[in-house]
């Protein structure tokens, strides 16, 4: 199947909140599914989506280790990871662990460039990664992979999925084991070298049931779970051990009110759990985030109405004493989405009001124009903003309680260019973020930060290869001094 062909089908959701056809979206979005997840070499899910056009990613050793996403220059806490629509990370760290997901349970990535605060509020300054979890098809599949490679590495997985009646479901659980090697450098300054090998140790399960309980309603239940146990250098003599533990959990209902209103209710929990045991003691650090979400889908002559009310909870714990252990964030958000002819629309606004800073608005307006058949541009303008994390805020001997949330502005212009099986993307962003929080040499909000460039990607399907490259031009800078 020609590429082109492939494309006109998809049909995406993390740009809008809404199913909508990839070829009306006017953001620049990447979207991985199945059988690219299946093909690729990747054993975790920052290695698969590194191979995107405007993506970074940095990793502190092999498998399970710490890594971090960067898109568009922007820092991994910029980024919002979503599983199933439900918020995933660290409230302390601030950043989302993408080390101890199980690939096993994934049927389809999302990547969104570009910020998206006006859809999704806080963390989305960069862009969003959202996973949507397997789930039943119409006929009983059971599947079993075993593989080993590399480094000891060896992974079981087995899966079961299908239908009975209006009722769906999908089921697995998985193992991996890697003795890896050292996740230090004996070259690098301050690296606590030792030269044994860091492995990495995982158990993960996932469950998905839903079902049509009336003619156009359906309810469904989502679980996604994994443990792992991953180890570090700290010098010669003592190597500490963290333990994971990641859980999503979500439940929801959807149907149609009229043939041109469809509402939603969706409840959703997400636990970051880390326990690393040091030469000196045991850290403790829990997050635990409760989402509740209500939205509505209004089809009018203009296009699609979305809107609805969200609030998370926010809660850590530890052995780590924090002033403030909690925060809730309430939001309502509006959008449009729609097409005539060459034409195609967004328009979104959100209101987020913080327990710790307040309200905060935000919206983004994008256009799209399709010149030809094979010929698209597109534009974008929003407006972006990040809270500080616990850490940030309140960590002993490292946290600065004045520090604001970031807020930012971004520009982005693009053009995409299909001949056959062959895709040619270029994009302009400029994006300029006010109160920049760093933590050198101490956590503090610097007055302005810009970051602009060019992603240049090309791919195209050859004898049954995907093949793709991608060149990014970066140029982050503080604007006070004109320095990285």
């Amino acid at each position: 199947m020609a590429l082109a062909q492939q494309q006109l089908s998809d049909v995406v959701v993390t740009a809008t909140r809404i199913e909508t056809p990839v070829q009306n979206i006017n953001s620049d979005i990447t979207i991985i599914d199945a059988e690219q997840i299946e093909q690729q070499s990747g054993r975790s899910l920052s290695e698969i989506i590194a191979h995107s056009a405007g993506l970074q990613v940095v990793a502190n050793g092999g498998l399970g280790k710490a890594s971090n996403i960067l898109i568009r220059g922007t820092e991994g806490r910029h980024v919002l990871l979503l599983v199933d629509g439900v918020r995933v990370g660290s409230a302390t760290l601030g950043t989302a662990n993408f080390d101890n997901l199980p690939i096993n349970s994934i049927e389809r990535i999302e990547v969104l460039k570009g910020p998206a605060s006006a859809l999704y509020g806080s963390d989305a300054v960069g862009g969003v990664v959202q996973i949507f979890t397997r789930k039943g098809g119409k006929v009983f599949q059971p599947e079993v992979n075993i593989s080993a490679g590399s480094f000891g590495n060896r992974q079981t997985n087995a899966s079961f999925s299908g239908s009975n009646g209006n009722l769906r479901y999908a089921f697995g659980a998985g193992y991996i084991k890697e003795t890896g090697f050292s996740a230090s450098n004996e070259k690098a300054p301050f690296s606590n070298f030792n030269a044994d090998k860091d492995g990495f140790e995982q158990t993960s399960a996932f469950a998905s049931v839903s079902a049509e309980v009336a003619a156009g309603w359906t309810i469904d239940a989502k679980l996604q779970a994994s443990n792992g146990s991953s180890s570090y250098d700290s010098g010669e003599f003592f190597n500490p051990t963290t333990d994971m533990v990641n859980q999503v959990i979500s439940l929801g209902a959807k149907g149609k009110i009229s043939p041109t209103w469809i509402t939603s209710l969706r409840f959703g929990q997400s636990d970051d759990k880390s326990k690393t045991f040091e030469s000196w003691g045991t850290d403790t650090y829990n997050t635990r985030q409760q989402q509740l979400t209500w939205s509505n889908e209004i089809k009018t002559p203009v296009g699609t109405v979305l809107t609805g009310l969200e609030q998370t909870k926010e809660k850590v714990s530890g052995t780590t004493t924090y002033d403030l252990d909690s925060r809730t964030i309430n939001a309502v958000f509006l959008g449009l989405v729609g097409n005539a002819d060459a034409h195609s629309w967004q328009a979104n606004l959100r209101r987020d009001d913080n327990s710790q800073f307040g309200a905060s608005t935000t919206w983004m307006l994008g256009y799209g124009y399709k010149v030809s058949p094979n010929l698209k541009f597109n534009t974008a303008y929003g407006t972006s903003f990040k809270a500080p994390s616990f850490n940030q805020l309140y960590y002993p001997e490292y946290g600065n309680p004045t520090t604001q949330p970031e807020e930012g502005r971004n520009f982005e212009v693009g053009a995409t260019y299909v001949m056959g099986a062959h895709e040619f993307k270029v994009t302009r962003f400029d994006q300029r973020i006010q109160g920049f929080i760093t933590t050198l040499p101490a956590v503090e909000n610097v007055p302005k930060v810009r970051i602009d460039g060019w992603t240049l990607a090309y791919q195209t399907e050859l004898g049954g290869l995907n093949l793709k490259t991608s060149l990014d031009l970066l140029n982050p800078r503080n604007v006070s001094n004109d320095l990285l």
